[in-house]
């Protein structure tokens, strides 16, 4: 009975684990991507913003 119910407790452990660890992936992926849009974002309104100063500097 007792080596049942540590293999029982060890085997719902690794399973957590697993699954923590699938999360933890998966959220830190989601929050790489949001990074790199907001980035993307940052740099594109600079340079229009930029082309914007340009084209009146020149008109």
């Amino acid at each position: 009975m007792d080596l049942i119910r540590t293999t029982a407790i060890v085997v719902t452990s690794v399973v957590l684990f697993i699954l923590l660890m699938v999360f933890i992936g998966l959220f830190l992926k989601i929050a790489v991507a949001l990074a790199l849009l907001a980035l993307a974002y940052y740099w594109f309104t600079r340079a229009t913003e930029q082309r914007r100063r340009r084209y009146k500097r020149w008109r």
